[in-house]
């Protein structure tokens, strides 16, 4: 038992036993084997269940991220129409204010327009006031008579009303 070694994982092993010299390879060609052996194929299999779990779990995040883009889609639009709410209140402030202004003006010019207040206004800045009866003058306009009139000419007949007369005549 003296050709047993220790291995590193702690079970024992044997050397393998060179029968002959055509048993050891040459250095190059055993570095060879030994670069070959060393390569370790990897295989990338995955177990099925794991391939439906993350198949769900991608599902899962597209439906997550489907939700969120139609809910900021929702709140963007909210927010939109908060705007636009916000300048119509504005626009309608704005009209009122207008109005009252409007309603204001037409008060004032017919105020101003109002028969007494003009006769008041002329009487006191101007120095008007109405005629007396030593201003007053008439006048009176007497209409030519015509001197020449005018029959109205007999219209002329036309092509056809002539050539109806004169068939009319051939027959009467």
């Amino acid at each position: 038992m003296a050709a047993l070694k220790k291995a590193a994982n702690g079970y024992d092993y044997m050397e393998p036993m060179l029968e002959s010299e055509w048993d050891v390879l040459p250095e190059p060609k055993q570095r060879r084997r030994r670069a070959v052996k060393e390569r370790v194929e990897i295989v990338y299999e995955v177990h099925p269940e794991q391939v439906a779990k993350r198949r769900r779990a991608v599902s899962n995040c597209l439906m997550i991220l489907i939700c969120f883009v139609m809910l900021s889609l929702v709140i963007a639009g909210n927010a939109a129409i908060s705007k636009i709410n916000l300048e119509n209140i504005e626009i309608q402030s704005n009209i009122d204010k207008l109005e009252s202004q409007a309603e204001q003006l037409s008060v004032e010019l017919a105020v101003k327009r109002d028969i007494t207040n003009v006769a008041q206004a002329a009487e006191s800045s101007l120095d008007m006031s109405f005629p007396s009866a030593s201003q007053i003058r008439y006048v009176e306009f007497v209409q030519p008579e015509k001197t020449e009139t005018q029959e109205p000419k007999a219209e002329e007949k036309g092509f056809f009303e002539r050539v109806w007369e004169t068939v009319k005549g051939l027959f009467s």
